[in-house]
C-alpha cells in the first residue's frame, strides 16, 4: 500500500501545535467545542506569542546598534511600553507573585530601558537619556512602597491601554 501523503500544514500542525487525536476532533469532525484540545491549542499559540514579545525588543535593539540610528523609533511608544511594563511587575512584586509570573516583564523591562537610552543617544541627547533613566530608576522603588500600592493597581488597569496606545500612536510620533 502506498504511504498516505500528509499536507504540510496538518504535519506543522500535529508537529507544533497539537497531538494527532486533538487534528482529528477540531479538523476532520470540527468539533471545535472539544475542551482538551481547545486548552493545548490555546496554550501553545500564548506561549508562541510570549515568545514573540520577549523576542521583538531584542530585534529593535539589534537593528538599532547594526544601524547606528533610532530613526523610525519613538521615544514616547517606548517610554508608554516600559510604563506598561514596570506597572505590571511592580503590581505582581506587590501581590508576592513568584518570580515565574513576572520573570519575562523583568526582561522585557530592561530591554525597554535600553532602548529608551539607545533613541535618546542615537539622537544626540545622551545627558537627557542618563537623567531619563535616573528619574525612572528613582520612581521604580517607589512604586514598591506600600503607599502607592493602590496608585500601581490603578495604573496596572490602565496598562493595557498604555500598549495599545503606544502601538497605535508609534507610526504617528517621532520624538
Amino acid at each position: 500500500m502506498a504511504e498516505e501523503q500528509i499536507s504540510p500544514l496538518k504535519d506543522f500542525l500535529i508537529t507544533y501545535i497539537m497531538p494527532e487525536k486533538c487534528y482529528e476532533h477540531l479538523f476532520l469532525r470540527l468539533n471545535l467545542t472539544h475542551g482538551p484540545c481547545v486548552k493545548i491549542v490555546l496554550s501553545k499559540l500564548m506561549s508562541v506569542w510570549m515568545l514573540g514579545e520577549l523576542i521583538a525588543p531584542v530585534l529593535q535593539i539589534w537593528v538599532v546598534l547594526q544601524g547606528g540610528s533610532a530613526e523610525g523609533l519613538s521615544l514616547v511608544s517606548v517610554l508608554l511600553q516600559l510604563l506598561a511594563v514596570s506597572i505590571h511587575t511592580a503590581a505582581c512584586i506587590l501581590h508576592n507573585f513568584p518570580i515565574g509570573a513576572y520573570g519575562e516583564s523583568v526582561f522585557v523591562l530592561v530591554q525597554f530601558v535600553l532602548l529608551v537610552f539607545l533613541i535618546q543617544y542615537y539622537k544626540g541627547n545622551t545627558i537627557s537619556g542618563c537623567v531619563l533613566l535616573s528619574v525612572y530608576s528613582c520612581d521604580v522603588p517607589a512604586d514598591l512602597s506600600s503607599d502607592l500600592a493602590v496608585v500601581v493597581m490603578t495604573m496596572q488597569e490602565w496598562s493595557v491601554r498604555l500598549v495599545i496606545t503606544s502601538r497605535v500612536a508609534s507610526p504617528f510620533l517621532s520624538l
